[in-house]
């Protein structure tokens, strides 16, 4: 097994619904500690008792030899009452090697072990393939990634490394990895900016700023100004605690700062959160962009469309500013008027020309009406191009999981209405069967459907076992519980419009739940199966 040596008095964890109802309880015990020993206290716990899953790679530096145990996690998390304090959390796991030398990991790896964290997702630089392949045979294959990149695996590795060597070029996926978070939400992006600023570090563009995996450079702020994966498996890293709380070694700020950190800016504009979705938002405004020059003949720009397999290419001049572009539909209408039609001949008249600051939505006529519109840089140069298919794409990965929610909220409405008013009360709102009496005789119960619950109170009625056997549903009501826990945090990001797309992972966990409610809630009667 690996345990977290917790001395507080939490008891079984599985007690906590969500997160927030932990990190709650964790400030209760802790009344003292400071907001950032909260935060990773609770992320350290919740990862040990809902982010790990069973087949996950565990990780564990032995502070007797120097040498790493490696092993798959073989059980969900269990509270082990009848051990003494600092002992009782614990995950079963198989261990695949208890031996392998220290020496053996290549260096970047080695150093992720040393997180500050006692207990860390280790997510970056290839590291559940290259644990997989060390517990097998030994050997650490390396990895693909950027040099600049090797060792970084916390805002504090951040700044020594953009210390010892300048700006930081990387991904803002990269950067979100940091801080264990896939998506840009509000409370995500409030602790990004303040970890930054307190590192002394800053961002441009900002990361804010383009979609998830957009180029960006980490650098001081004294250097600038904040301005313009296949596997399901995961690997997790575990140091001893000798019996304190898990994160008890977590630095604060690099200024000594704990609860608060001033922003980069003191303009309400570089630390609000963005608003509406950007034209950068689309990969494809920050990709390479394919130009031609504007001396160029209109062979070589239909050979490099073919090439590239583009409808069309932004034309630029001598210093690079964009200057219009050339299309299948411009060269032909040239080849009727010219005999020997040049660029400048098949040229369009290029105002259509966006920022990547600029709302999408405000261009979508432009896109829909030519195919596609091109992004600038302040400077006139090329930044990249959004096409309709781009937008189409866009705007899909936004609708989907609100039509799958859709779905699983109308078929579960549909099944619930077989529950009455005092019912849907004393299952999906937990109220105690005399308070439903007594405001039943008062004249104050008022009339409750299931289109009035949300998805915490399905959770409640669901997780009854006399409202379960109601149901006769005939699948795992265990592993439907924590689907529905699993959408309903899902929901809640949705329900936000944050700037980024779900995951595969996420959309995955809609598509389970959808998948249990469809055969077990007809699409004829409320209630019963798929008959």
């Amino acid at each position: 097994m690996v345990v977290a040596a917790w001395s507080g008095s939490l008891g079984d964890l599985n007690r906590f619904r969500d997160r927030a109802d932990l990190q709650r309880a964790v400030a209760d015990i802790y009344p003292r500690a400071n907001v950032v020993r909260i935060h990773n206290w609770t992320g350290q716990l919740w990862k040990l008792a809902d982010e790990m899953s069973e087949g996950d790679l565990v990780v564990l530096p032995l502070k007797s030899a120097k040498q790493v145990a490696i092993g798959r996690i073989t059980g969900p998390y269990a509270f082990r009452e009848q051990l003494r304090t600092g002992l009782q959390h614990i995950r079963p796991v198989k261990w695949l090697r208890t031996d392998l030398p220290r020496e053996d990991i290549k260096p970047d790896l080695r150093n992720m072990l040393g997180s500050l964290l006692t207990i860390c997702e280790l997510s970056r630089f290839d590291a559940v393939s290259r644990l997989g392949q060390l517990a097998t045979d030994g050997t650490d294959p390396g990895t693909d990634k950027p040099q600049e990149l090797l060792g970084v695996d916390s805002v504090a590795d951040l700044a020594k490394t953009v210390a010892a060597n300048g700006p930081v070029p990387m991904t803002i996926r990269d950067l979100l990895a940091l801080w264990d978070a896939g998506s840009r939400n509000s409370a995500v992006v409030d602790r990004m900016r303040a970890d930054l600023a307190g590192y002394g570090l800053s961002t441009a563009p900002p990361f804010t700023d383009g979609s998830i995996d957009t180029p960006i450079r980490v650098l001081s702020i004294g250097a600038a100004p904040e301005t313009d994966a296949t596997s399901g498996e995961s690997a997790f890293h575990l140091i001893t605690g000798g019996g304190k709380p898990a994160a008890e070694n977590v630095p604060e700020t690099a200024d000594g700062a704990t609860e608060e950190t001033e922003e980069i800016e003191d303009t309400d504009a570089a630390t609000a959160p963005e608003i509406g979705l950007r034209v950068s938002h689309l990969l494809s405004a920050e990709s390479e962009l394919i130009s031609i020059t504007l001396d160029s003949d209109v062979i070589s720009a239909q050979t490099t469309m073919l090439d590239s397999g583009y409808d069309q290419l932004a034309v630029v001049d001598g210093n690079g500013s964009l200057v219009g572009s050339i299309s299948w539909r411009s060269i032909g209408r040239a080849c009727i008027s010219y005999d020997q039609p040049a660029v400048a001949d098949a040229l369009d008249d290029g105002h259509r020309r966006a920022s990547r600051k600029d709302e999408l939505l405000g261009w979508i006529d432009d896109i829909v009406k030519t195919g596609y519109v091109f992004v600038v840089n302040a400077d006139g140069t090329p930044a990249g191009i959004v096409t309709a298919a781009d937008v189409s794409e866009r705007f899909g990965e936004d609708l989907r999981p609100t039509v799958i929610l859709e779905e699983i909220e109308r078929r579960l409405r549909r099944a619930l209405s077989v529950f009455t008013t005092e019912e849907l009360y004393h299952y999906a709102k937990q109220y105690k069967q005399s308070t439903i009496a007594n405001k039943k005789h008062k004249g104050e119960l008022r009339p409750l459907s299931p289109d009035d619950l949300v998805f915490g109170e399905y959770y409640n009625l669901l997780e009854n076992e006399d409202a379960w056997q109601r149901l006769g549903w005939k699948i795992s009501q265990q592993l439907l519980l924590a689907r529905l826990d699993e959408v309903r945090k899902i929901r809640n990001s949705v329900a936000h419009y944050h700037p980024d797309p779900l995951s595969a992972k996420q959309i995955k966990s809609l598509e389970g739940l959808r998948s249990m409610v469809r055969a077990s809630v007809s699409d004829a009667r409320p209630g019963g199966g798929a008959g």
